[in-house]
C-alpha cells in the first residue's frame, strides 16, 4: 500500500498506553524484535513492514508503519489488536479509524478537528478497501 499509518492510544482525551507484549500477542508468528523499538513483521506472500513504537515508562503509546503490507492477515491483526486497546488509526493520507466503540469519547476535539469525524470499522477488510 502506498500509505503510511500510525496507531496511537488515548483515555480521557489524552494519549495513554497498553502493554507492548500486545504486540506480540497480536502479530504473533510474523513478527520479531529487531531493536528495541522497532517489530518486524514478515508475511509468507513476501509481504514486509516495521512497527516503529512509541515506548514510555507507561507502556506503549502507539507505533507508526510506513508503507503496510496489502497482507490480509497484516490487518486482520491491526483490528484484532484495535479492538483490545483504546487505539485508534490515521492513515497519513487522511482518515481516522476506530474499531472499539468505547474509544470514540476519548479521541481528543483537536485530534478530531486535524482529521475528521473518526470513523468506525467492524471487520479489518474495510481497512483493504479504504
Amino acid at each position: 500500500m502506498g500509505v503510511d499509518i500510525i496507531l496511537q492510544c488515548f483515555r480521557d482525551g489524552e494519549s495513554t498506553t497498553f502493554p507492548p507484549a500486545q504486540i506480540e500477542r497480536s502479530f504473533g508468528p510474523y513478527g520479531t524484535f529487531h531493536e528495541p523499538k522497532v517489530w518486524v513483521l514478515r508475511y509468507p506472500d513476501g509481504g514486509l513492514c516495521e512497527l516503529s513504537m512509541y515506548i514510555t515508562e507507561q507502556g506503549l503509546e502507539g507505533f507508526f508503519v510506513q508503507r503496510p503490507p496489502a497482507n490480509p492477515e497484516f490487518w486482520k491483526s491491526l483490528f484484532d489488536l484495535m479492538k483490545q486497546t483504546p487505539s485508534c488509526l490515521f492513515f497519513t493520507s487522511g482518515g481516522l479509524y476506530f474499531a472499539n466503540p468505547s474509544v470514540r469519547e476519548h479521541i481528543p476535539a483537536d485530534v478530531i478537528e486535524q482529521s475528521g469525524e473518526p470513523i468506525f470499522v467492524s471487520t479489518p477488510e474495510q481497512f483493504l478497501n479504504r
